[in-house]
């Protein structure tokens, strides 16, 4: 099975570098693994460049897409009785996993979660979502502050209150957030 998925990566990697889309152009072959059933090969792909969630949900559809064409390439090259069927993964770019791991082993981290805008930024990448059991990183807030989020501090603690109670003071928050300011 490690010899027919190294075959298939190579078949695929030159099959995307002569796509019509130019999405896969610019994708590099990771690794083909065979499914858990053993029913197809999957192929993992990381996008060239910057690629938030949403530009991968997009290259995604595009190996959909490509997929009876892309399993023609593997029929035309590999000698079997039938070519295997492909599944695709679109995995993070490995600069904006490291980044996101590392957050993730610290301490105090309890939770990570990405934004379809993340991508690589200083310390911690852009469009992160950290959650934590006691401390704050400031760095946590991404290197493109500018962006429309803000940091308010918000006076007392959030012991006792009810649902009721945070309705009503998120209600507030959300109307004072889209009143028109004063030109």
């Amino acid at each position: 099975m490690a010899q027919l998925c190294a075959q298939v990566a190579e078949v695929v990697s030159l099959a995307l570098g002569d796509a019509e889309d130019e999405r896969l152009q610019q994708l590099v072959v990771d690794s083909v693994v065979a499914a858990p059933d053993g029913t197809r090969l999957v192929v993992r792909v990381v996008p060239g460049g910057q690629a938030d969630i949403e530009e991968m949900e997009r290259v995604y559809a595009a190996l959909e897409r490509a997929r009876p064409w892309l399993k023609q390439q593997v029929a035309a090259e590999i000698h079997r009785k039938r070519a295997p069927d492909l599944a695709f993964q679109v995995l993070l770019p490995s600069d904006v996993a490291v980044s996101v791991v590392r957050v993730a082993r610290i301490d105090d981290v309890r939770r990570v979660a990405l934004m379809p805008d993340v991508h690589l930024a200083e310390a911690v990448c852009v469009g992160t979502v950290v959650a934590t059991a006691r401390a704050v990183y400031p760095d946590a807030v991404g290197g493109d502050i500018g962006c429309g989020m803000a940091a308010v501090c918000l006076h007392g603690l959030g012991v006792g209150l009810d649902d009721d109670r945070a309705r009503r003071i998120l209600a507030g928050l959300r109307e004072a957030a889209l009143r028109p300011t004063p030109p």
